[in-house]
C-alpha cells in the first residue's frame, strides 16, 4: 500500500533509492528536488518505510524467480552429468549432486590475510589434515554427549 502522505516525487524518489545503483545527486536531479531536500526526506520514516516496503518487494520477486527456476537449473545440471561421455567429467558431476544434496560444503576454500589471497599458498594436503582433525573433534563431542 502506498502511503497516501507521499508526493509523486517522494514515490520516485522512493523507487530511485530502492533500485539501487543510482547516486543520490542524480536521484535529487531526476526528481526536481535539492540533494538536502532528498536527505531531509531521508530522515522521515514514513519516507524510509516506503524505501524498505519497495525494496522487500525487489527481494520478494528476486526470491520467487530464484524457486521458480531452480528446478530448471538442477535438471540441466543433472542432465547435463548424465549425458557427457567424459567419465572424470561424470564422476565430479554425480560427487558434487551427492555432497550438495547431503548438505557438505563445496572444496573450494579461499583464504584472504589483510585482503590478501593466500589461497594458492596453503597446501592441498594440509587443508585434508585440518578437515580430518575438526571431523573428529566434532565426532568425539558427540560421542561424549
Amino acid at each position: 500500500m502506498i502511503d497516501e502522505k507521499l508526493t509523486k516525487q517522494q514515490l520516485m524518489a522512493c523507487e530511485m533509492l530502492a533500485r539501487g545503483g543510482i547516486e543520490r545527486k542524480e536521484i535529487a536531479e531526476q526528481v526536481g528536488i535539492s540533494r538536502a531536500t532528498l536527505y531531509n526526506w531521508l530522515k522521515k520514516p514514513e519516507f524510509n518505510a516506503e524505501v524498505d516496503r519497495r525494496i522487500q518487494e525487489y527481494k520478494d520477486f528476486g526470491h520467487m524467480m530464484f524457486l521458480t527456476y531452480l528446478p530448471r537449473a538442477i535438471e540441466g545440471y543433472w542432465n547435463m552429468t548424465t549425458s557427457t561421455r567424459n567419465h572424470n567429467a561424470a564422476g565430479a558431476g554425480y560427487q558434487y549432486f551427492i555432497d550438495r544434496s547431503l548438505g557438505k560444503t563445496t572444496d573450494k576454500t579461499e583464504v584472504t590475510v589483510n585482503g590478501v589471497d593466500k589461497g594458492s599458498e596453503i597446501e592441498p594436503v594440509i587443508l585434508d589434515m585440518e578437515q580430518l582433525a575438526f571431523e573428529q573433534s566434532m565426532n568425539e563431542e558427540d560421542n561424549e554427549e
